[in-house]
């Protein structure tokens, strides 16, 4: 994942608004797309912590 990922940049890749962005997200997944990123963000350092454990 990109680290500078954010809801601006996928709404201008997208061409789309921030509430239309919004609008989808709470349809599809139940969640807004700030909480999914941030739940995004939080998984993948939470694999990254557990493949250090296993180096170690």
């Amino acid at each position: 994942m990109d680290k500078n990922c954010s809801i601006n940049t996928v709404c201008n890749n997208l061409n789309i608004s921030r509430s239309y962005l919004y609008t989808l997200f709470i349809k599809k997944i139940n969640l807004s797309p700030r909480s999914f990123l941030k739940q995004l963000r939080i998984n993948e350092a939470k694999k990254k912590l557990c493949n250090k454990e296993k180096i170690m």
